[in-house]
């Protein structure tokens, strides 16, 4: 016997596939486009902290499934299209993405200058410790873990590389204009130049890889206004309280 209702998660998250079905049309023009693959992810951001924190806590295993599934395909079709079909089209017209491994002589000392004046001073990488609490991870912020190799040889064999974790301040560009020839406008992205130069933020180690990730943590908390004097306090509370909770999606 067929239900009689959709589920209310994956009747959702079928809407935002509407959404991004509006970034696959090649009839919209090309930064409408790029807009709409951006609502998609901030609507699953919302989604993630809201309704998937919920299913966790009622331990819907089922309908977590499905909505895993689902928005794994979702969301590689969002890049495949990012990758493969708008930002190819954007370089056609002008707007050309450049990966730090194509960068041009001038490009790449306009990176290191930039690194060197502008981000350095303000980026404060964490070691990963055993012995000490996990670096506080700030929900829907960007950050890059770095693996390290010591150029000093310990006396571990065994030992596990060392990990920094670095979160990206969220007062910094996500594009970085590159010097470009002629009419065509060239960027990259702050991910691409700390890449690059991450091994600057390491003296005496080597950067042996990088990745970047974010963290959606569970938002779900209600507002208890009866434990409190006031709800502006009950509200600050639940504030303090988001800043630390659990989290739902890598």
């Amino acid at each position: 016997m067929n239900p009689l209702y959709f589920n209310r998660e994956l009747s959702w998250i079928e809407f935002n596939a509407r959404v991004l079905s509006e970034g696959l049309n090649p009839s919209v023009p090309l930064l409408e486009r790029l807009r709409f693959l951006q609502i998609v992810s901030s609507n699953f951001d919302e989604f993630f902290m809201v309704r998937v924190s919920g299913l966790k806590r009622a331990k819907d295993l089922n309908t977590l499934a499905q909505v895993s599934g689902r928005v794994h395909e979702l969301v590689t079709t969002q890049y495949n299209a990012l990758n493969q079909d708008i930002l190819p089209r954007l370089a056609d017209q002008g707007l050309i993405y450049v990966p730090h491994s194509r960068y041009s002589k001038e490009q790449e000392q306009f990176v290191n200058t930039l690194f060197i004046q502008e981000l350095f001073p303000i980026l404060t990488p964490l070691r990963v410790e055993d012995q000490l609490p996990f670096p506080y991870i700030a929900s829907r912020r960007l950050h890059v873990a770095y693996t390290l190799d010591s150029f000093v040889e310990s006396d571990d064999q065994n030992a596990a590389a060392p990990v920094s974790l670095l979160q990206i301040p969220p007062s910094l560009p996500r594009v970085i204009w590159l010097p470009s020839d002629g009419d065509k406008r060239q960027f990259t992205l702050i991910d691409d130049v700390l890449t690059l130069c991450g091994t600057m933020l390491f003296p005496g180690y080597n950067v042996t890889g990088c990745l970047f990730f974010r963290v959606t943590s569970d938002a779900d908390i209600s507002v208890d206004e009866d434990s409190y004097g006031s709800f502006i306090d009950a509200m600050e509370t639940v504030l303090s309280e988001r800043k630390f909770s659990k989290p739902v999606r890598l």
